[in-house]
């Protein structure tokens, strides 16, 4: 199996589900993870809690586990991420055209967690990865892939970092 799409919710026992994942699959070129928010938190009132990033998703630490936990998948090339964090707004009509000042903010904090997410990943994941993906809710079904490419260089003293590519992001429903 090359390629693998998995969706499911946050719980206790994720770190395990990663780990039986990378067993059982260990010649993935391409993970997709949807990974949503607990059910208790899905209710939070984002505006209130907007500065609140990585309340119950994805803190740094759990962001390099996540790393951690994929590098034995040694030919992983591209890591699909939907994080479903916090501040992931729930897509409504006004942000399908141009939408209200709250849902361009709330849009631009996910795009800029996205970035911090990307970077702190990206020093964990195996070197094969080239890419990173992370899905942000743009309009009422419409979703887009923004597109991190990874750059690695010769110099040990530069380490990787992701570099946001806006010409190969996709729209997808």
């Amino acid at each position: 199996l090359e390629h693998l799409e998995l969706e499911y919710h946050q719980d206790d026992e994720e770190d395990d589900l990663i780990r039986e994942l990378v067993y059982a699959f260990p010649n993935l070129r391409s993970l997709k993870l949807l990974r949503y928010r607990q059910s208790h938190a899905e209710n939070l009132d984002v505006v209130s809690n907007i500065a609140l990033y990585y309340v119950t998703i994805l803190t740094s630490a759990s962001q390099k586990r996540l790393g951690r936990l994929l590098r034995p998948l040694k030919r992983l090339v591209e890591f699909w991420l939907y994080a479903d964090l916090d501040i992931t707004p729930r897509p409504h009509p006004a942000m399908k055209y141009g939408g209200s000042t709250i849902a361009r903010d709330l849009i631009e904090r996910l795009h800029d967690a996205n970035d911090e997410i990307a970077n702190t990943l990206v020093g964990s994941l195996p070197p094969s990865v080239k890419l990173l993906k992370f899905l942000e809710p743009w309009a009422l079904n419409i979703h887009k892939w923004h597109v991190w490419r990874i750059v690695r260089t010769e110099d040990e003293g530069t380490p990787p970092h992701a570099v946001y590519d806006l010409m190969t992001s996709v729209r997808t429903c």
